[in-house]
C-alpha cells in the first residue's frame, strides 16, 4: 500500500495536459525497472541517483522534469544526511551517421 501511494504521489507530479494518470503510472513503472547508479557524496552530503537514459526521448525528459522537482524538494535518505540528487545518464542525442 506504501509503494502504491508513493506512485500515485509522483503520478501528480508528472500528470500534465499531455500525460493522462494511466500514463503517468505506465512511466513511473518503466523508472522503477530501470538501470541506475547511485553514488554517494559524503563531502556535499549528497547521494546521486543517476538514472540510464532509456529508449524513448520524449519519456527521458518527462523524466528529467520530475527529477528537476524532485531535487528542488531537497529529499533526505532515510537515516542519513544525504540529500537526493537525480539526474539522468548519457548523452540526450542519439548517435546518427
Amino acid at each position: 500500500m506504501i509503494a502504491y501511494r508513493a506512485e500515485t504521489a509522483l503520478c501528480s507530479l508528472l500528470r500534465s495536459p499531455t500525460i493522462d494518470n494511466a500514463a503517468a503510472r505506465r512511466w513511473l513503472q518503466d523508472l522503477f525497472v530501470m538501470d541506475a547508479d547511485i553514488r554517494p557524496d559524503l563531502s556535499a552530503d549528497l547521494l546521486h541517483v543517476e538514472v540510464h537514459r532509456g529508449s524513448r526521448p520524449v519519456v527521458d525528459r518527462t523524466l528529467a522534469a520530475l527529477f528537476e522537482q524532485l531535487n528542488e524538494m531537497e529529499i533526505t535518505f532515510p537515516d542519513t544526511e544525504l540529500v537526493l540528487r537525480y539526474s539522468l545518464l548519457g548523452d540526450s542525442t542519439p548517435n546518427l551517421p
